[in-house]
Formats: structure tokens, sequence, C-alpha cells
């Protein structure tokens, strides 16, 4: 289970380090939100199990879904996006 504090920090790491377009970054599940990683308008919504992100994130394992509304390239983005923590 992704701790809420935990999550926030990791997405606060990602925006931090991003420099591709804008997404909407939707998490579910415990830990879930809702963050905007980027400057300027989102390319794309991205919706995800918060746990699942965390494990992509950290390259554990590549087993999401990612949907998206808007630009495919948002989601390819941040399937290749990697935050150490």
């Amino acid at each position: 289970m992704a701790e809420p504090e935990a999550v926030r920090q990791v997405v606060r790491d990602l925006d931090i380090e991003w420099t591709s377009p804008a997404i909407d970054l939707v998490l579910t599940g415990p830990g879930g939100g809702a963050w905007r990683v980027g400057d300027g308008e989102p390319i794309a919504e991205i919706t995800e199990d918060a746990g699942a992100l965390m494990r992509l994130l950290s390259g554990r394992s590549d087993e999401c879904e990612l949907r998206f509304e808007g630009s495919a390239t948002g989601s390819l983005l941040l399937r290749a996006a990697r935050v150490l923590f």
C-alpha cells in the first residue's frame, strides 16, 4: 500500500525533473490524488493506481495501464520516467 506522503514526495520529485510537456496525473487507491506535472497546458490526463505508478517510477515494474485522455505521448513519457527513492 502506498503511503500518501511518500506518493506526494515522489510526484514532487518527478515534477522537478520533468522537462517534457505537462501532464495531469490522477492517482487512485491509497495515496492517491491529483497533480499537474510539468509547466504549461497539459497534453494528457493520465490515471493510474498510486502503488502501481510508484513501482513503475522506481523501475521495479512496468505493469501499469496508464489510462489516458489526450495525447498518448504523455503516457509514453511517463512510462519512461524514473524517480530514485
